[in-house]
């Protein structure tokens, strides 16, 4: 169990509770805190899904990361491939990049990574 999915239950967890606080609260006409547990309901519910898809995406990291180091061909990059590829439209890519430079070969690729790493595997 990763940290996210552990955060993301705990979220969807405060979603449905807050959600089930907002019915009770909607249904003896106490609006205004139905309205405040509402929000409250709708940032749980975005956060638990956004921590969801951090979940996924570290799972795709170490699955890549598994093939990698097994000598298999590498799956597809990953999209978004890393956070400057998202900041720059595309145009430059960071450290943690999954996606292979075109001028690179796979061994080179993976030398370059283990030197970024410091050596570490994920």
């Amino acid at each position: 169990m990763t940290r996210p999915l552990r955060t993301g239950r705990a979220l969807a967890l405060a979603a449905v509770l807050l959600a089930a606080s907002t019915i009770r609260l909607a249904v003896t006409d106490r609006w205004i805190a139905a309205a405040a547990l509402a929000y409250g309901t709708l940032l749980a519910a975005l956060g638990a899904c956004l921590e969801y898809r951090a979940h996924r995406r570290t799972l795709a990291q170490h699955e890549r990361a598994r093939r990698r180091a097994r000598g298999e061909v590498p799956l597809a990059p990953l999209n978004p491939c890393c956070s400057f590829w998202l900041a720059s439209d595309g145009a430059a890519h960071g450290r943690g990049c999954t996606r292979l430079p075109a001028d690179l070969s796979l061994a080179e690729h993976q030398a370059l990574a283990e030197t970024a790493d410091g050596g570490q595997t994920v």
